[in-house]
C-alpha cells in the first residue's frame, strides 16, 4: 500500500511539473522527439508516408467541406502533423486558419450538450494541433485555443452530449475520455491564479473513468464486448491518450498491462482475425460480428507499437507491413503520423503464427478465432461467436453465428450495422422477412466451448437471437492444406426451419441437389451442403440490404474497388436438425472453365 501510494504522489508530481511548463509538444510526442522524427523522413519507408500525408493534406486542402463538422478536425490535425515533421511555419499559419472553423463552430464545438462523438472527436484535433503548433503560434493564438481547450475538456469529460450512449462498456466514452485527457494533459495554466493548475483534477478523475471503461469495454480474454472495428475506432482516440498520459509522467512505470490489463492482448484477437484482402480505403478485412463492419486496417498496428508491450512489438511490425498499403489509403484521419512516429527501426518483423496467434479465443466473452497462416490475402479464417454477455451499445443478433474469409474472398458475413435478421447467418424458425427484428430483446449465448481435438478446432455454444428453441451450434475446422479448408457446422434445435447463410452480392452462387457452390470473382470455390435427408425443401436465394435501412455510416461490404450494398442469402430448408458441410478451395485457375 505503501509503495502504491509512493508511486501515485510521483506521478501527481510529475503531472504538476509537466503542467507548469509551456513547453511544447508534450502529449503524443515530447519535445525530445521532435528532431528524431524530423531525421527519420529523410529515409525510407518514412519519406515515403511522409510524402503520402503532405499529398492528401493537398488534396483536402482543395476539397474542404466546412459544412462537415468532422472534415476541418482532420484537416487542420494533418496540417499540424506536417508542421511537426517538416518544421515549416506555413503549415502551422494553415492549421490555424483551418481550426478556426472548429473552435468557431456553433453547432458541436461551443454548444456544451452537443452530439458527443463529434464533440469530442474535435476535442481532440484541437488539443493536437495547439499542442504540435504551439511554438509557431502568437501568444493570442495560444491562449484564445487554450481557453476553449479547457472548458471544451470540462463539459465533455462531465456530460457526452444529447446522443450520449452512458454505457460505461460504450466505446462512446472511449471516444469520450480520450479526447478530455489529452486536451487536460497538453493544457497550460497561463493565468496562474490556483496553487495548482485547474486541469489537474480532472487529469486525475479521467485516468480512473479511462481504466474504468477499459475494463469493462474488453472482456478478460482481450475481446472487445462492442467487436473488433468499434475497438479499433475506441483505440484511435485511447491509444494516443494513453501515450500522451505516459509522456506527460516522464515515468517508465506506466505500462499498459499494469493499467489496463484487459487490453493488452485486444490486439492479438484483432490479429487473428485480419486479413489483407483490400478494400476502398485500403487493406483489411475481419469478421462482421455484431452490428460492426469487415473493413478494417493498419492504423492499429501503428498505434499499438507505441503502447503495447515489448513482446507484442515484432508482431505488431509484421501486421503493420502486412495492411499497410500506402497508394490505397486516404488517411483522412492522420493515422500516418503514427506509424512514422512509432514503426521501430530496430528489430525485424515476427510472424504473429510464431506468438501462437493462429488461434485466439476468449472464453468470458464466447468467441474463437482460427486461422490457417499469415502470409498474404489469401490466409484463411474462421470465426465463430457465441456473447455470453450481452453489452449495452453495439450488440448486433448473432448469437452462435460464424464468419468465413479466404483465398483472396469474403465468403460469410452478417447483417451489417443494423439489428434486423435477414442478413444474418444461422439457423431461424422461418424465413426472415425484410426488416424483421427479434422482438423479444437480445439474450446470451450459453455454454460456450471451444478447443482441439487432433488436427480439428471446435467450438459449441446454445442460444439464439432468431427465436429458434433450444439451438446448440457446434462448429469444426480443419486446414487441410494450402489450397483447401473444411469447416463442418452441426445444429440441433427444436423448431429450425431455414438454415441460411448470407455472403456478398459478388460472390456466384449455384444450387445444388443438395446444397450450393459460392464462386468467388476470383475463380476460387466454396462447396456447401447437407445429407440429403435433412434437406425439406426447395433451397432459394434473396437478395438482402447489408445493412438493413441503416443509412450513416453503412457503406456496405468493403471489397476490392467498391462497396457492395447487398447480400445474397441462401436458405437451406431443414426439420430442426441439419448437418453442414463447407469445402472451400482455391480454383487451379481464376476461370476454370
Amino acid at each position: 500500500m505503501t509503495k502504491m501510494f509512493s508511486g501515485l504522489c510521483f506521478l501527481w508530481s510529475s503531472v504538476l511539473m509537466a503542467q507548469e511548463t509551456f513547453e511544447h509538444p508534450r502529449g503524443i510526442i515530447t519535445m525530445d522527439e521532435v528532431g528524431l522524427i524530423q531525421e527519420r523522413i529523410k529515409r525510407e519507408p518514412y519519406r515515403r508516408w511522409y510524402e503520402k500525408i503532405k499529398a492528401t493534406t493537398l488534396e483536402a486542402e482543395e476539397n474542404l467541406d466546412t459544412s462537415d463538422p468532422y472534415e476541418p478536425s482532420y484537416l487542420a490535425s494533418k496540417q499540424a502533423q506536417l508542421y511537426i515533421l517538416s518544421g515549416k511555419e506555413e503549415w502551422a499559419e494553415k492549421c490555424w486558419n483551418t481550426l478556426a472553423h472548429v473552435i468557431n463552430d456553433p453547432v458541436y464545438f461551443n454548444d456544451p450538450i452537443s452530439r458527443g462523438l463529434t464533440r469530442a472527436t474535435q476535442l481532440f484535433g484541437v488539443a493536437l494541433c495547439y499542442d504540435f503548433c504551439y511554438a509557431a503560434w502568437s501568444d493570442a493564438q495560444r491562449r484564445l485555443v487554450n481557453d476553449k481547450l479547457f472548458q471544451v475538456m470540462l463539459t465533455t469529460n462531465s456530460n457526452m452530449g444529447f446522443s450520449a450512449n452512458y454505457a460505461m462498456e460504450s466505446n462512446w466514452n472511449g471516444v469520450r475520455w480520450g479526447s478530455a485527457l489529452l486536451a487536460a494533459l497538453v493544457y497550460d495554466d497561463y493565468e496562474k491564479k490556483y496553487e495548482k493548475s485547474p486541469a489537474l483534477p480532472f487529469i486525475w478523475d479521467i485516468q480512473k473513468r479511462i481504466k474504468d471503461h477499459i475494463a469493462r469495454n474488453v472482456f478478460p480474454g482481450g475481446w472487445s464486448a462492442e467487436n473488433l472495428s468499434y475497438h479499433g475506432y475506441n483505440w484511435s482516440f485511447l491509444g494516443p491518450a494513453l501515450i500522451a498520459n505516459r509522456n506527460s509522467f516522464s515515468s517508465p512505470h506506466f505500462e499498459l498491462q499494469n493499467y489496463a490489463p484487459h487490453a493488452v492482448k485486444t490486439l492479438w484477437g484483432w490479429s487473428t482475425s485480419s486479413s489483407s484482402i483490400p478494400h476502398p480505403r485500403g487493406k483489411g478485412t475481419q469478421p462482421d460480428f455484431s452490428d460492426d463492419d469487415p473493413q478494417t486496417g493498419y492504423a492499429l498496428a501503428g498505434i499499438g507499437l507505441g503502447l503495447y508491450p515489448k513482446a507484442q512489438l515484432p508482431a505488431l511490425k509484421w501486421m503493420h507491413d502486412y495492411l499497410l498499403d500506402t497508394e490505397r489509403i486516404d488517411d483522412e484521419r492522420g493515422y500516418l503520423f503514427y506509424s512514422i512516429c512509432w514503426y521501430p527501426d530496430e528489430g525485424d518483423a515476427r510472424n504473429p503464427a510464431d506468438l501462437g496467434w493462429s488461434r485466439f479465443v476468449d472464453e468470458r466473452y464466447g468467441t474463437s478465432v482460427w486461422r490457417n497462416r499469415f502470409r498474404d490475402d489469401e490466409d484463411v479464417i474462421v470465426a465463430f461467436t457465441a456473447p455470453q454477455k450481452r453489452v449495452p451499445g453495439h450488440k448486433g443478433p448473432d448469437n452462435l453465428s460464424f464468419r468465413i474469409l479466404g483465398f483472396g474472398n469474403i465468403w460469410v458475413v452478417g447483417g451489417g450495422r443494423t439489428s434486423q435478421i435477414a442478413g444474418q447467418t444461422n439457423l431461424f424458425p422461418h424465413r426472415p422477412e425484410e426488416g424483421e427484428r427479434f422482438e423479444q430483446g437480445i439474450p446470451a449465448s450459453t455454454d460456450f466451448v471451444s478447443g482441439m481435438e487432433g488436427d480439428r478446432f471446435f467450438a459449441s455454444a446454445s442460444g439464439s437471437c432468431m427465436g429458434t428453441i433450444e439451438h446448440r451450434r457446434e462448429v469444426q475446422v480443419a486446414f487441410l492444406d494450402e489450397r483447401s479448408a473444411l469447416v463442418e457446422v452441426r445444429d440441433r434445435s427444436k423448431n429450425g426451419k431455414y438454415w441460411r447463410l448470407n455472403t456478398p452480392e459478388f460472390n456466384e452462387v449455384e444450387v445444388l441437389e443438395n446444397g450450393f457452390t459460392l464462386r468467388a470473382p476470383n475463380g476460387a470455390i466454396m462447396r456447401v451442403t447437407a445429407p440429403r435427408e435433412q434437406i425439406a425443401g426447395a433451397i432459394s436465394v434473396s437478395r438482402v440490404k447489408y445493412g438493413g435501412n441503416t443509412v450513416r455510416h453503412n457503406r456496405g461490404v468493403g471489397f476490392g474497388d467498391r462497396y457492395w450494398a447487398y447480400n445474397k442469402a441462401i436458405d437451406i430448408p431443414c426439420d430442426g436438425d441439419i448437418d453442414v458441410r463447407i469445402e472451400l478451395s482455391k480454383s487451379v485457375s481464376a476461370n476454370p472453365d
